[in-house]
């Protein structure tokens, strides 16, 4: 099944580019819903996500529910001309068998980005149910994002005057 959403924000492509690579937002944008909780990396996530990253999790959902062992790996991150990026992972786990995520970030004008995310997802049975899920979770996600973006363009630029 494929659930996809789209918004608009008021930032250019870049911005929102670099903020995605980020793995400290990936962590705010996911929780309460979600939290994954790395397993085999002491350091936890990366400084930067880039192509090949491959993350093994522990998903929980609202903070206390198991859904058992998730793994990420990210397999293609691309810039395009004209504002245009492109970032896939593969992902798959104990409660669905697949989780593909593409995000696809595209200027629609100087200072405003289109956002969207397209999930692939399988889960046998469950799969109506947490294609429900994943509306809600990915409405929660691009909502959070808005916050983030608001508060990265309200931090002081600062000039520097050599003299």
């Amino acid at each position: 099944m494929i659930m996809k959403k789209s918004t608009k924000y008021d930032c250019k492509p870049e911005l929102m580019f670099k903020e995605i690579l980020d793995p400290s937002n990936f962590q705010e944008i996911t929780e309460p819903l979600l939290s994954f909780i790395p397993l085999d990396n002491t350091e936890g996530y990366p400084t930067k996500w880039e192509e090949n990253d491959e993350l093994h999790v522990n998903l929980i959902l609202f903070g206390v529910i198991s859904l058992g062992k998730h793994s990420i790996k990210v397999v293609n991150i691309g810039k395009y001309h004209n504002g245009l990026y492109l970032i896939q992972s593969q992902e798959g786990g104990e409660f669905t068998e697949i989780w593909n995520h593409d995000v696809i970030v595209e200027r629609l004008d100087n200072d405003t980005t289109k956002y969207t995310d397209i999930i692939k997802l399988k889960a046998g049975l469950k799969t109506p149910f947490v294609w429900i899920f994943a509306k809600l979770f990915y409405w929660h996600r691009q909502r959070k994002w808005r916050k983030i973006l608001k508060r990265k363009s309200e931090i002081p630029r600062f000039k520097y005057e050599i003299t």
